[in-house]
């Protein structure tokens, strides 16, 4: 959409300091521990600095809540918010433009991906923040730092989770091994439910809905994505839980190519599968599907087994503050608002998830999101690995197309164990050949070797 174009006079002193200071990215900041602190400040003192602010987004789905928020902030301090749809391409440098007309009317405010906020910090782009999160789940609180410093403001996520059919099954099973087993049984014993055509598919071509099996052991970056010495993408649980998903493959037996998203979002919902993998951006569609009585359970992702573990990964979104737009003070008044003191509306408005826990929802199922996303893992913030989803997501096809020889139960008991252990072998080797490759590339384009 076309920026709302409005024309200011221009604060001369502040553009010269600017352009001056503009690629030191000095903004440094560091949360502290009173997140209401912030909000306390006078709003007489906020109105008279600034009379109006400007706050950039680029998904279009969150507008209905900005602009109800952007209201309600106006009738309390007398201030008027300026809510701008914006591209996503070229989303920082055009903020950078704003900043280098040294124009008053410029962006105070913008919606930031956290993969972006190293970009976003050393093109002085993000003001310190000093008010605390600490009632904030951890993945909130590691997406706002950046070499140790907490920048900006958690706002909203999509992470992915399990579902499970109650019209069929009443509670959540503990792990994918407990699936696996019950895979064996189904169709014996009288052990069927009618209409079900498939006991677990999910979308495996797409990254987001496997990431959960490989996301508690890959290490890029550290635990906040920042730090280049860190890259361990092979070690020994990697592998292993890699294995145990390639060995999903081989007791499930579907087609990657007949496992698209939506497709198995809507045969889950019309009783034909019993157990899928879904994400944040479906709610609205699940929500729709409880109205016509479809009995769903959401989980966090399941563990693999009773050792291996899993961690979904999470895209976070933050309010950051622009250092030169008209009042910092103001916009960082506005920013707590939007995040933290109204956020209660926001699932309402938007279908997506706060990353301030609601903690209660009239949908129940919906807590369980919360927690998923408590689980999570998020993505590097390094600009050097912008080619890692893709990398790693071509790992993951290959490990789950790969052709495997071996195949236990056709033989006598003593050939299967020989089988077994060596397609055991054979599925390691080709796990560890892929991963060996992410490994090699980020290492390549991290440290320039």
């Amino acid at each position: 959409m076309l920026r709302m174009k409005k024309v200011y006079l221009k604060n001369v002193k502040k553009f010269a300091v600017g352009m001056v200071i503009f690629f030191l990215a000095v903004v440094l900041g560091g949360c502290g521990q009173k997140r209401e602190e912030e909000t306390s400040e006078s709003n007489l003192e906020t109105r008279a600095e600034v009379e109006e602010l400007t706050i950039w987004y680029t998904d279009p789905k969150i507008a209905p809540y900005i602009n109800q928020a952007a209201e309600a902030y106006r009738e309390q301090t007398g201030i008027s918010i300026l809510v701008e749809e914006q591209s996503s391409i070229d989303y920082l440098e055009s903020i950078n433009q704003t900043n280098i007309s040294g124009e008053q009317g410029g962006v105070d405010l913008y919606v930031l991906n956290s993969d972006s906020l190293e970009k976003a910090y050393l093109s002085g782009l993000t003001a310190e923040t000093d008010v605390g999160i600490a009632d904030y789940p951890e993945p909130a609180v590691s997406a706002c730092v950046w070499q140790g410093k907490s920048l900006g403001y958690p706002f909203y996520y999509e992470t992915s989770f399990f579902l499970y059919n109650k019209n069929f099954v009443e509670n959540c099973p503990a792990d994918f091994q407990e699936i696996l087993d019950f895979s064996v049984q189904y169709g014996s014993d009288g052990v069927t439910f009618e209409g079900i055509e498939t006991i677990l598919k999910w979308d495996v071509q797409n990254l987001y809905y496997n990431y959960g099996f490989v996301g508690a052991y890959l290490n890029l970056g550290g635990p906040y994505g920042d730090d280049e010495t860190v890259i361990d993408l092979t070690n020994e649980s990697v592998v292993e839980a890699l294995s145990f998903y390639k060995n999903l493959n081989q007791s499930l037996y579907f087609d990657a190519a007949e496992s698209d998203y939506q497709t198995v979002l809507e045969e889950f919902l019309n009783g034909k599968i019993l157990y899928t993998i879904a994400g944040t951006q479906s709610l609205s569609r699940l929500e729709e599907a409880a109205a016509n009585g479809v009995q769903y359970g959401i989980a966090p992702f399941l563990d693999m087994n009773g050792v291996l573990k899993s961690k979904a990964v999470a895209t976070n979104y933050l309010v950051e503050v622009n250092p030169y737009g008209k009042s910092e003070k103001a916009a960082k008044d506005f920013a707590v608002f939007l995040t933290d003191t109204y956020i209660e509306n926001f699932y309402g408005l938007t279908g997506k998830m706060s990353c301030k826990p609601m903690g209660s929802y009239e949908n129940a199922e919906l807590v369980n999101v919360e927690k998923a996303y408590a689980n999570s893992v998020q993505l590097p913030k390094m600009r050097k690995v912008t080619d890692y989803w893709m990398e790693l997501e071509l790992a993951f096809r290959a490990i789950w197309n790969g052709e495997i020889e071996h195949q236990a139960g056709e033989g006598t008991e003593e050939e299967d164990r020989e089988n077994l252990e060596k397609m055991e072998e054979e599925i390691r080797a080709i796990v560890l050949e892929q991963m060996e490759k992410v490994q090699q590339k980020m290492e390549l384009q991290i440290l320039g070797e």
